[in-house]
């Protein structure tokens, strides 16, 4: 090769690292802003969920005292403007669908949470695992995982599944039932 065309590939190899380091310094900032972002949106949230409902605990003592308040116009508008909040089960039937795989409850509570949606309770992912395991859109293929129900023929039964308990059947007696007590 000439010396030309190595001094052009070599241009061309450090013009590549040079966009590719940007590229990556791109993605680590926006992935901070999003994170931050979640937080932030996570924040209040919360805060405007406290005050919804300190705003309907005090129009209910109000109206018990005969002095019904009704919000401003601007509160009305601005709560009707607020998208309608969708549920754990709907968020994580969301989630499932766009990742195309089976997760570990734990797991799925997590991805749920970078997202920015609210898992209440002491334990979020046993919290998410009562408000998704009787949803009929789920399935557990394996023990603590959890996937959509289409991707399983239909009749696929989830494992874990609580069988009747053992006991004795209707109308037969037991040895202590047949005992006769002398009077």
């Amino acid at each position: 090769m000439t010396t030309m065309a190595t001094d052009f590939v070599r241009a061309l190899q450090e013009e590549f690292s040079s966009v590719s380091k940007r590229l990556e310094d791109i993605h680590g900032k926006e992935d901070a802003i999003r994170a931050e972002m979640g937080e932030q949106l996570r924040t209040l949230a919360e805060e405007r969920t406290r005050l919804e409902a300190r705003t309907r605990h005090l129009q209910a003592l109000l109206t018990l005292e005969g002095k019904a308040q009704k919000p401003s116009a601007a509160v009305v508008a601005a709560l009707a403007e607020l998208p309608r909040q969708r549920s754990l089960a709907d968020e994580a039937h969301q989630l499932l669908s766009e990742t195309a795989r089976e997760l570990h409850y734990q797991d799925l509570a997590a991805a749920l949470v970078d997202r920015g949606v609210q898992i209440p309770g002491k334990e979020p992912p046993k919290n998410l695992v009562a408000h998704i395991h009787s949803d009929p859109r789920f399935v557990r293929p394996k023990r603590g995982v959890y996937a959509l129900a289409e991707w399983y023929p239909k009749g696929t039964k989830s494992v874990g599944v609580r069988k009747r308990k053992r006991g004795r059947a209707p109308g037969k007696t037991t040895k202590s039932s047949r005992r006769r007590v002398a009077v």
